[in-house]
């Protein structure tokens, strides 16, 4: 059993922990959390019976101030009304999980405080942790099980995709929108175009772009703001939020080079990452990618009460001047950050301001290089 890290939080009063199908809520809340009360809205007949009898729902919870745990809201989004008011009325501390933000789109749930669970990491996988295998299959945990990680995947797509979608009605045509899931995965770690891929898909640019939210919403997708030299810009660069999810919906054509599909997921790896320990370890921290020209660029930024670090995955473990120029841009334009280049393999280098390190090493001590 695989420890994670978030810790069990103060909670309070009502506070909603989201993170999507997979990335471990469910076995995180019954082996740390441990509530004194816990209600599982996967569970089709209890639903059943709280929508018949809502009642139930006060019966349910407990008395005093002992923690309750109402797991997946999502999946009985019908009752999601009765349970927040009736959790919210008890003025104690409960936590409600949800593995998607559909129902943020109502403000009446807005006013609730919202923390983020993520997929696992690889400080969390520690000596299990491979990057060749991350690369190709991610971190959801529904893909670390023994049997053929591939056919896992297609299932966790098929049933926490796009079962969701068909079940929320979503979308008007789920084959056209699969074919976009498609065209998402060859934009990944791109700012997308969304006109090229409402044509690629024969749809309007309104519902591409509606689509590309909706991704987000499904907290399958994440967007990544772009920094220039002159300051923050309008661009974003779309990531599918785990390394398998690209891999899974990326298509593979005999004129396709297997190591500009290598780099991407590197770059989204990285992504999922960094955006993991931010949300564990430094609250309120600034996610960007870098650009001061088409040439120069970094990965991923991250800003923390005054410090800067900046991230770049390189191509091969061969260090070329084309690697290093975004990082060294970064450095002038920001003389007190830290820089890291990622290397396939390779072997490590601090004896220059940009740190060289294998990106296993990277990631492995991550919360150390974000935090020191």
């Amino acid at each position: 059993m695989i420890r994670r890290f978030p810790e069990v939080p103060q909670v309070t009063g009502l506070m909603l922990l989201v993170g999507m199908k997979g990335s471990g809520i469910s076995t995180w809340i019954r082996t740390q959390v441990k509530p004194e009360v816990y209600i599982d809205l996967e569970d089709a007949e209890k639903v059943s019976d709280l929508t018949d009898h809502p009642e139930l729902i006060e019966e349910l919870l407990p008395k005093g101030n002992a923690l309750a745990v109402i797991d997946e809201v999502s999946a009985a989004p019908k009752l999601a009304r009765l349970l927040f008011s009736a959790a919210a009325s008890r003025n104690a501390p409960c936590i409600i999980t949800a593995s998607d933000t559909l129902l943020l789109r109502d403000g009446a749930y807005q006013q609730y405080p919202v923390r983020y669970m993520h997929p696992l990491t690889a400080a969390e996988f520690g000596d299990d942790f491979s990057l060749e295998t991350s690369l190709k299959f991610g971190h959801l945990c529904t893909a670390q099980r023994p049997y053929d990680k591939i056919t896992c995947l297609n299932q966790y797509v098929s049933t926490a995709v796009m079962k969701k979608i068909d079940a929320h009605r979503l979308v008007k045509r789920p084959e056209i929108f699969s074919k976009f899931l498609i065209a998402a995965a060859m934009r990944h770690g791109e700012v997308p175009s969304i006109s090229s891929a409402a044509r690629e898909c024969g749809i309007s640019r309104q519902t591409a772009s509606a689509w590309f939210s909706l991704l987000t919403e499904l907290l399958i997708g994440a967007y990544l703001p772009v920094q220039t030299l002159r300051g923050a810009s309008h661009d974003r660069q779309f990531y599918f939020t785990d390394a398998g999810l690209y891999q899974v919906f990326r298509p593979r054509g005999i004129l396709d080079e297997l190591e500009v599909i290598g780099h991407a997921a590197r770059r989204g790896l990285l992504f999922q990452e960094v955006r993991a320990w931010c949300e564990y370890l430094l609250p309120g921290a600034r996610m960007f990618s870098w650009r001061a020209d088409a040439e120069s660029t970094a990965d991923i930024a991250v800003e923390h009460h005054g410090t800067l670090k900046a991230f770049h995955t390189a191509h091969d473990d061969d260090v070329r001047p084309c690697d290093l120029k975004g990082l060294e841009a970064f450095g002038r334009a920001f003389p007190d950050s830290q820089r890291y280049l990622l290397l396939p393999e390779g072997q490590k280098d601090t004896s220059k301001s940009i740190t060289v390190v294998p990106m296993a090493e990277a990631l492995r001590q991550l919360p150390v290089l974000l935090t020191s």
